[in-house]
């Protein structure tokens, strides 16, 4: 070995600076991973609508100045017995409000290009803090699963009216069945205002009217379609609003085996190949 020389050692300095840049970990110069891709669920094509059930009781509400059977005076009798009156009217006609607004939803999810089914034998139980629904007990293979609950229903006077009016109150919430997320939830009110909880409020027919509570149990037919036009009401715009108007997404193409080939658009199909006739 030569002697030694300055020269020499700037060389080795140098070369050992850049072996240590190679050999030292750097600090922070790593990327952090890559996020994971996100969930794709297929579209909502079926829809399965649990069993609806029925108001518990048609309330008589009197929160203005509707009369009663005097002349001059409001309303004189208890609301207990207007209510359990007008409940047993409604209960002796068999009056169902479900059907009516299952039949009505159908149409117009089918319309849409949904397909959808009614498990009358099968409920939903909301969960104790009443912000979600328990559907363990539910079976069905449809992509999502939809529960309609009626909160309240009657006739009720309105601050501002001398009159009762039509109010039915319901919620509807959609839960995706494979992940039980909610898809959407809304509550509504058919009729007269009674709160300003309710997302949507759609008013009723002025025809549904009745200054003395005598007058509505004397027309309970015409009142029990005013209770009616309401629900439908509230199903007629479930059904436009549930998917924002959006029909149902095509289903995928099918993918052919490699050795298949699909028929070209206006071919017939090809013929069995003839046979001769057997003789007997």
């Amino acid at each position: 070995m030569g002697p030694f020389s300055l020269k020499n050692f700037v060389v080795a300095a140098i070369g050992l600076s850049l072996m240590g840049c190679s050999i030292i970990p750097k600090f922070g110069s790593s990327k952090p991973p890559p996020p994971p891709p996100p969930v794709v669920h297929k579209p909502v094509r079926s829809i399965a609508i649990v069993s609806v059930a029925e108001p518990q009781s048609e309330q008589i509400l009197t929160v203005g100045t509707a009369l009663g059977s005097s002349d001059n005076t409001t309303l004189t009798q208890p609301r207990i017995d207007n209510s359990n009156t007008y409940t047993q009217l409604l209960a002796a006609r068999n009056t169902l409000f479900g059907p009516d607004v299952v039949k009505t939803l159908t149409t117009a999810l089918t319309a849409s290009g949904y397909r959808v089914t009614y498990l009358a034998d099968q409920r939903s139980f909301p969960t104790p803090d009443g912000k979600s629904e328990d559907l363990s007990q539910i079976r069905t293979d449809a992509d999502a699963i939809l529960v309609i609950r009626f909160t309240g229903a009657g006739y009720v006077s309105s601050p501002r009216e001398l009159s009762y009016q039509p109010w039915i109150t319901a919620s509807a919430r959609l839960v995706r069945t494979a992940t039980k997320d909610e898809l959407y939830f809304k509550t509504f009110s058919g009729g007269y205002q009674m709160t300003t909880d309710s997302a949507v409020d759609l008013p009723s027919s002025s025809k549904y009217r009745y200054l003395y509570f005598k007058d509505l149990t004397a027309s309970v037919d015409e009142s029990i379609r005013g209770l009616k036009a309401s629900a439908n009401d509230i199903a007629v715009y479930l059904g436009n609003d549930l998917f924002g108007g959006e029909p149902a997404a095509p289903l995928p193409v099918p993918v052919l085996p490699s050795n298949v080939t699909a028929p070209k658009e206006g071919a017939a199909a090809p013929s069995a190949p003839l046979t001769d006739a057997k003789s007997p």
